[in-house]
């Protein structure tokens, strides 16, 4: 089955500009495109949730990890 972008984001109960920053970042199975559409395969999503997700976990993990060296250094303070 294939599923709209709103589909995806009900499913995995995020917003449209979380699949698509996903998919940017390669995080997520890529859609296919039909006639100019976007389609996400439902098999692939499954089996991406039953893996853990793996990409998006690493993902979320670097994302933290700027964020609090960002928090914990005066970057900001040296950029003035």
């Amino acid at each position: 089955m294939l599923l709209t972008i709103n589909q995806v984001c009900e499913k995995l109960s995020v917003s449209r500009s979380t699949v698509y920053r996903w998919w940017k970042w390669g995080a997520i199975p890529a859609p296919v495109k039909i006639e100019g559409a976007l389609r996400w395969r439902e098999a692939d999503l499954l089996k991406w949730v039953d893996e853990g997700c793996e990409p998006l976990i690493q993902l979320e993990e670097h994302e933290q990890n700027v964020k609090e060296a960002r928090e914990d250094s005066d970057w900001v303070a040296d950029v003035k």
